[in-house]
């Protein structure tokens, strides 16, 4: 009996340790600073959704404001293509974002846009935009090299983009999914995009063709709280992204790139860590010899 007794208490033991380790597999990722389902994709240019950072990162370090800089990597500085910084409030939430963008290192073009207030549950959060060389306020959206909607309805969660024609609709419970009753309840057009849950935590969205054909998707998996990738079609053409999460100091993003289900090339975006903030991203297509595109990203704190 006291062996069978041993032999139960270390199963025990040995049972604890294995639950113990897997309700803490998410401690080797690192603290993240980027929403990754924003980032580097079709919504990035959306400034009516401003939520692409982490609140709470930039609460626990204080984070004031986020400048990102992107160039080629050959010509340094000379080369710069955008330059984009954003500012937050104590409380992590964004309260500007200047968005200046070049040719061949000279300014085209630079814009201001001011958040007041806060965003609503969706991570709907319209600006005030000034042309930032005047000051002058911009009332059409029709040019502007971003995306703005306009709030079309606060009783279904639908917005308007003015320079595409196309609306955004989103879509919380489960009982509207159907292709069907969503294409009779909200009467989609072919350009609008359905999405399923808040921008900041995205589990698809799609178009509909001819109220029951879903085209062009994005579907959206995560580890908990962390962002594992996405899987992108649009007709012929597949994305499959995933976000490696290696150790605490080391992020990489990879995309592969398919046509026709036969696999094309792929490409990897690089993260620099210094002190558990990101401080370059580096853009490579498949040989992983020389960078694309280079990001460099500077801090300053409260």
């Amino acid at each position: 009996m006291k062996i069978l007794t041993i032999i139960f208490m270390l199963l025990s033991l040995i049972a604890c340790k294995n639950s113990k380790r897997q309700t803490n597999v998410h401690q080797g990722h690192p603290e993240t600073l980027f929403h990754f389902q924003r980032f580097f994709n079709e919504t990035e240019n959306d400034y009516s959704f401003p939520h692409f950072f982490n609140d709470q990162f930039l609460v626990k370090h204080r984070i004031k404001s986020i400048t990102r800089k992107l160039y080629f990597p050959e010509k340094g500085d000379s080369n710069l293509l955008e330059l984009k910084t954003y500012q937050f409030n104590p409380k992590g939430q964004p309260t500007s974002i200047r968005l200046t963008y070049f040719y061949e290192g000279l300014k085209i073009e630079d814009f201001l846009l001011n958040y007041e207030g806060e965003a609503d549950p969706l991570g709907y959060h319209k600006p005030r935009i000034f042309k930032a060389s005047d000051n002058k306020e911009i009332i059409d959206y029709t040019d502007l090299p971003f995306d703005i909607h306009t709030k079309k309805s606060t009783v279904i969660p639908t917005y308007f983009q003015h320079n595409e024609k196309r609306n955004y609709l989103f879509i919380l419970h489960a009982k509207n999914k159907g292709l069907y009753a969503i294409s009779r309840k909200y009467k989609p057009q072919k350009n609008d995009l359905i999405f399923y849950q808040s921008m900041d935590h995205l589990t698809k969205w799609h178009q509909i063709e001819n109220k029951i054909i879903e085209k062009n998707s994005c579907h959206f998996t995560y580890e908990g709280n962390y962002f594992k990738g996405n899987l992108f079609k649009k007709e012929d053409y597949t994305k499959k992204r995933r976000v490696l999460y290696e150790g605490t100091q080391k992020i990489s993003i990879q995309d592969s790139i398919f046509l026709n289900q036969q696999f094309l090339y792929e490409e990897i975006r690089q993260f620099t860590y210094k002190n558990k903030f990101p401080i370059k991203m580096e853009f490579f297509n498949s040989n992983r010899v020389n960078p694309l595109i280079i990001e460099i990203y500077q801090y300053e704190i409260y």
